[in-house]
């Protein structure tokens, strides 16, 4: 609940691009965001169709970096899922959980940079977390 309002927001703020990273198709994830109304909102989409290997390798997390350009380490990796922290953590993105879903308890014992309730938490979190960007505590 919540993330396309959150994407929006997100969206609005000078310092932030989005990036989409899913082992979804492109066919697949375009249609869901279009549907969605957020299509125009990312500047990159990295799907299965872009890369040879998925999360939680990093070859698709460098693409995004790469197509976004900015550094790896200047990249916030947000998902509900163990690969997703894995992912991140391989190319010192920083990692932020979303403790929805199934693998709530799986993804936490990766140890992600931060746990956030719900995607919709990301705007008021942004400080937060560019600060722990900026720092590269990570």
């Amino acid at each position: 609940g919540g993330a396309v309002e959150a994407i929006e927001k997100l969206r609005k703020r000078p310092n932030v691009m989005l990036a989409l990273v899913t082992s979804r198709s492109r066919r697949d994830a375009v249609s869901k965001i279009r549907n969605l109304g957020i299509l125009t909102h990312f500047d990159a989409i990295v799907t299965r169709d872009d890369a040879k290997s998925f999360k939680p390798s990093p070859e698709q997390v460098k693409l995004a970096a790469k197509l976004l350009n900015i550094p790896v380490k200047r990249c916030v990796l947000v998902g509900d899922m163990p690969t997703d922290i894995d992912a991140a953590k391989s190319v010192g993105a920083m990692s932020v959980a979303v403790v929805t879903g199934i693998f709530t308890e799986e993804t936490k014992s990766r140890h992600p940079d931060l746990i956030i309730n719900s995607v919709a938490e990301l705007p008021e979190r942004l400080e937060e977390i560019l600060s722990m960007v900026d720092r590269q505590v990570h």
